[in-house]
């Protein structure tokens, strides 16, 4: 699932939340801590999630990074601290050399930084970068050239440095792509230039770190509590109790339909079979009103044992009312319908 349709999801699922959170946790946390340094890294990461839930639950969710821009660039208006506390900043990287880059990006001016990280764990071109910090492409640029000598890349006197980062990001036309690659095997320059933009990524991914665990247990308590999964054996259980109650509706509407008249059916005179159901919904009436649609035919097949009640008719007079009535209840075409109404008017001394 994409991150727009979890954080959709994110404040009423639990399951969409902690998805988002795990997927997200890493370069999320990762941007802020080197944006601003630990001082204030753990705060802004636990604000993040509650403006992302906040935004979600007010049907109008925003990318984890812009609210993680805003968010730093709210708190760098107020000071940059990313170079106070560098020891314990260091102290957090397990080897020389991640601690070495951890140092290099402490030390870098905020624009540099910002850029960089932008680059590496918002993973936004440099197009993409200008508009988000409202500087010129060429600038930027510039600052991810200055970014990747600070971290260790070669002083190489490369003609095309801004080509080769936009090659790097894939951010050049179809056409300078191709003049590009016909250029690169002639200029060592440019060769090393472009190593060391595809070096940064492993650079970024020595510095990257997760949240520390008591932060990233109250960023999920923030959200809604995880569903409780079914186990298998419920599944089946449940499937088992709706086929049971399925099969058991089969049998009671297909035993209703056998005992209940046919919409459209017609009394046939000449089946003894006919003549018998139609007796048979008929109750008391059964021979009266048999013999009145079929004639004297009629009295040569019984009626069933237990014809059953006398049934109910509708209120004296109403002859569409019979008519309606006896097709709805007995199995009878319209025309028979509208012969048997007189016959009914008949047996109980009616008159029109």
């Amino acid at each position: 699932m994409s991150e727009d349709k979890l954080l959709q999801r994110c404040h009423q699922d639990g399951r969409a939340f902690r998805e988002l959170f795990n997927r997200s946790k890493r370069r999320l946390y990762s941007f802020i801590l080197h944006l601003v340094g630990p001082l204030d890294a753990d705060d802004l990461f636990e604000d993040v999630w509650a403006r992302a839930l906040k935004a979600a639950a007010g049907k109008k969710p925003d990318k984890l990074l812009r609210i993680a821009i805003r968010v730093c660039r709210e708190q760098l208006k107020k000071g940059d601290r990313a170079q106070e506390n560098t020891g314990t900043y260091v102290a957090l990287f397990h080897t020389d050399e991640a601690r070495r880059l951890g140092r290099a990006l402490a030390d870098l001016p905020k624009e540099q930084r910002h850029v960089f990280l932008l680059r590496e764990y918002g993973v936004l071109g440099f197009k993409d970068i200008a508009q988000e910090v409202r500087l010129p492409l060429g600038q930027v640029l510039a600052d991810m050239s200055a970014a990747l000598a600070a971290l260790g890349a070669a002083p190489l006197e490369a003609q095309h440095k801004d080509r080769c980062l936009l090659y790097e990001s894939g951010e050049l036309n179809e056409q300078e792509d191709y003049d590009f690659e016909k250029h690169l095997p002639f200029c060592p320059g440019c060769k090393g230039w472009l190593g060391a933009a595809q070096q940064a990524h492993a650079w970024a991914g020595a510095v990257a770190l997760d949240p520390p665990e008591p932060l990233a247990a109250r960023v999920l308590e923030q959200g809604p509590a995880p569903s409780v999964p079914v186990p298998h054996w419920m599944h089946l259980a449940f499937a088992a109790v709706f086929l049971a109650a399925s099969a058991f509706v089969w049998v009671v509407s297909r035993q209703f339909s056998e005992d209940s008249p046919s919409p459209g059916a017609r009394l046939d005179c000449a089946s003894s079979s006919s003549v018998r159901e139609f007796k048979l919904r008929a109750g008391d009436y059964g021979d009266a009103w048999a013999r009145c649609l079929c004639g004297a035919r009629a009295d040569d097949v019984p009626a069933p044992a237990g014809s059953g009640d006398r049934a109910v008719l509708p209120p004296h007079g109403d002859q569409m009312a019979l008519i309606e009535w006896s097709e709805a209840n007995l199995p009878v075409s319209k025309e028979q319908a509208a012969a048997l109404s007189q016959c009914m008017t008949g047996t109980f001394g009616w008159s029109d």
